[in-house]
């Protein structure tokens, strides 16, 4: 949307009533500049957001001592939001990844810490069953674990196969001496 707004109105050299054409144009634009994004003038809750539009940013904008600052940048093909410290210090808000509220699925949390969960058909699982995670971990994997769902109280082992933890998934392997109905698992990494 583009609002004209002429600059220097009042003119100091003219006569006001020489600039009050332009002077109440301004005025007009302001009102309408405001009204993007906010509750207009003359309303009930004037001045408040209703929603908030960001120019996506290439690169990390400089930091500014002694105030923060909210920005979004491309992640993964979407916007993602990200506050700035005064000091520098930069936190992801948003993964720029939306989330798989299913089954087998993921959620970025806040920092870009990546949570990811799902599960697996039980029984004993001797020689190891791959799984794959729904979404890759761009850096690392930080922690895997289980939850067994069974009918029996009998022992039971769970181990992931030595090495096979990557970014894009894990072995599991189990053992005991009853079936295990649904083997559930949850990983978090970044």
């Amino acid at each position: 949307m583009f609002v004209g707004y002429t600059l220097g109105i009042p003119d100091g050299p003219h006569n006001p009533s020489a600039d009050q054409s332009l002077m109440k144009l301004n005025n007009d634009a302001v009102n309408t500049i405001f009204g993007i994004d906010h509750v207009a003038f003359n309303t009930n809750q004037g001045g408040y957001h209703t929603d908030i539009h960001f120019v996506t940013q290439t690169m990390d904008p400089a930091a500014v001592l002694g105030f923060g600052q909210l920005y979004t940048k491309t992640l993964a093909g979407d916007q993602a939001l990200f506050f700035e410290s005064g000091g520098g210090k930069i936190t992801q808000l948003t993964g720029g990844v939306a989330p798989s509220p299913v089954a087998n699925g993921y959620t970025v949390l806040p920092g870009g810490i990546i949570l990811q969960w799902g599960s697996i058909t039980g029984a004993p699982i001797a020689n190891g069953q791959a799984v794959t995670f729904p979404l890759l971990f761009p850096t690392a994997v930080f922690s895997i674990t289980f939850g067994p769902q069974s009918n029996s109280t009998n022992d039971k082992t769970i181990s992931i196969t030595t090495g096979s933890v990557t970014t894009s998934g894990f072995t599991v392997s189990t053992s005991g001496t009853s079936l295990f109905q649904r083997l559930y698992w949850m990983a978090i990494g970044n």
